[in-house]
């Protein structure tokens, strides 16, 4: 992960279920971006921004997104990228 943000709209009672929805907003080519949004019924309790960076592990830095993982997120980007 290489950045998140979360704006808290309003709280939720204890006994509320909350839903959380994980739309996949930007597939790149080295990140994606994930913008989870945090419902009690209607109502929205909090929405953000997470960014997922591919990072090589052995040499450091940014990497291309293998081609299987890309494959296997492109059903579910709310772009249709």
């Amino acid at each position: 992960m290489a950045e998140a943000r979360i704006r808290y709209r309003q709280g939720a009672r204890y006994d509320e279920l909350i839903d959380i929805e994980m739309p996949l907003t930007r597939l790149g080519t080295t990140s994606m971006i994930v913008c989870p949004r945090f419902k009690v019924g209607e109502r929205l309790i909090a929405e953000g921004e997470v960014r997922h960076v591919f990072t090589d592990t052995v040499a450091g830095g940014k990497k291309e997104m293998p081609d299987a993982v890309r494959a296997a997120f492109q059903p579910y980007t709310s772009a249709g990228e």
